[in-house]
């Protein structure tokens, strides 16, 4: 068993994309067996659940840098994507990370084929659902980063990305449609869902709500609402667990544990310096816009160490600076519920849902319900609310996208560095985030329009 961990980290972390795209490694010690090597590969945490790409909130409006910052990061990438130049990208860990996680979840997949399933049938089957929820997952999380927004009578023609559907790494497999992808998704979590247990063993390890979770975000980011809504909701009925932020410590550096009973699964994206509590500025208007009786305004931020005019991010649900958590929990439920609810003209349930969370986010006593009743004005309140609630999450560019498709919502970005004022407008194509040189250069892709 070791020496089949040890080839795979030979396989997976020594050096460039070539090797993994193109390189063609005698992996034989690599290749799993038996379903306690299965189990042992889907319960890695560093390779399931980190590492995703972190272009999205890099990218997105809820922070700036000054322009002394974005000079000081090393990674140029980064500071590309920050003012959405359109330069080439070269750095390729955040797409080779998330096809990582689809390489060890298609080894999981072929093995438990060739498996007999009544030896164990429960391992068999939760592995089974395991393995299709984590390539789901970092399949959606490459959507969502690298398409463009998903419109549902464009996205057949719209390129997506490699599906790949097999553990043969020798396989040049091309761009599918946009279309394709997300169906993939959709078919690899419903076959999860009806796979995995309510409980499982493994705090990485995904279970049925985040099955359901995961099918939510994903038809929510399709602008799928009433799909959206189903499942959130079904969710919803088998977790409705909030933290109580008046049990919270306001003054603590990192004030919310790893694995809190909020987080359902857990995920982060790669690090980067423009997250660090050194560099990230939170927008002004921003954090203006929490009242003062808001725990979030506290709990969420605090003075920048290296500027005291500033404040800075330190509200991450991974307890960590630098590496943006991503992972599903019971609070963005509530806000998807909720705004699907709205758009369905389901307004209590919306009103019920927002009170619900909010009470929980503020001083105690303090908090005035919402009873607005106008679909407008109240979907207005959501999407304000989520914002605030699920800042740094991942979350603001796939809301961004969906959100510039309706006129009411379009919002057109600004950067300045310098002096220099940088736009991204509304539908931009720059909402696909270029895929890496060696993607296009060595697995014959082809890039994103601009």
């Amino acid at each position: 068993m070791n020496r089949m961990l040890m080839c795979l980290i030979v396989v997976f972390l020594h050096g460039s994309c070539k090797e993994y795209l193109d390189y063609k490694p005698n992996i034989k010690m690599a290749i799993p067996k038996t379903l306690e090597d299965a189990e042992l590969l889907l319960n890695n945490y560093s390779d399931m659940n980190t590492g995703y790409p972190n272009q999205r909130e890099i990218s997105s409006d809820d922070y700036f840098l000054t322009y002394n910052n974005w000079l000081a990061m090393t990674e140029i990438d980064h500071r590309n994507l920050y003012c959405w130049n359109n330069e080439p990208l070269t750095d390729v860990m955040p797409w080779q990370g998330s096809y990582k996680v689809v390489y060890i979840a298609n080894q999981v997949i072929d093995l438990l084929g060739k498996l007999d399933p009544d030896v164990d049938a429960v391992k068999w089957k939760q592995l089974k659902g395991s393995a299709h929820f984590f390539r789901a997952f970092a399949f959606h999380q490459l959507l969502s980063t690298y398409t463009v927004a998903y419109n549902k009578d464009l996205a057949v023609s719209e390129l997506g990305i490699p599906i790949r559907d097999n553990p043969n790494i020798d396989e040049r497999v091309p761009r599918s449609s946009q279309r394709a992808g997300y169906d993939q998704v959709i078919s690899d979590l419903k076959l999860a869902a009806s796979s995995l247990p309510n409980h499982v063993v493994g705090q990485g390890l995904p279970n049925k709500v985040a099955s359901y979770a995961a099918l939510a975000r994903v038809y929510f980011d399709m602008q799928d609402y009433e799909h959206a809504y189903l499942f959130a909701d079904a969710a919803l009925q088998e977790n409705v667990s909030l933290l109580d932020y008046n049990d919270l410590i306001p003054i603590d550096d990192l004030p919310f544990s790893r694995f809190n009973k909020e987080v359902i699964f857990p995920a982060t994206a790669s690090y980067s310096e423009a997250f660090g509590e050194y560099y990230c500025y939170v927008d002004t208007l921003l954090y203006d816009s929490y009242h003062k009786n808001d725990l979030r305004r506290e709990l969420f931020f605090k003075i920048s160490p290296s500027d005291p005019n500033y404040m800075t991010f330190k509200g991450s649900y991974d307890n960590s600076f630098g590496s943006p958590f991503i992972g599903l929990t019971t609070a963005e439920l509530y806000f998807i519920r909720a705004e699907c609810a709205v758009r369905r003209n389901d307004l209590e349930i919306a009103i019920t849902d927002m009170n619900t969370l909010l009470e929980r986010r503020w001083v105690k006593g303090a908090y005035v319900p919402v009873e607005e009743r106008d679909p407008q004005k109240l979907l207005s309140l959501i999407l304000k609310e989520r914002r605030k609630e699920l800042v740094f999450r991942g979350l603001r560019w796939m809301d961004l996208k969906r959100l510039n498709l309706d006129p009411k919502f379009r919002t057109t970005l600004k950067r300045n560095l310098d002096g220099k004022l940088y736009q991204l407008e509304p539908n931009s194509f720059s909402y696909g985030i270029l895929l890496p040189l060696d993607a296009i250069n060595i697995g014959g892709l082809i890039q994103n329009k601009r």
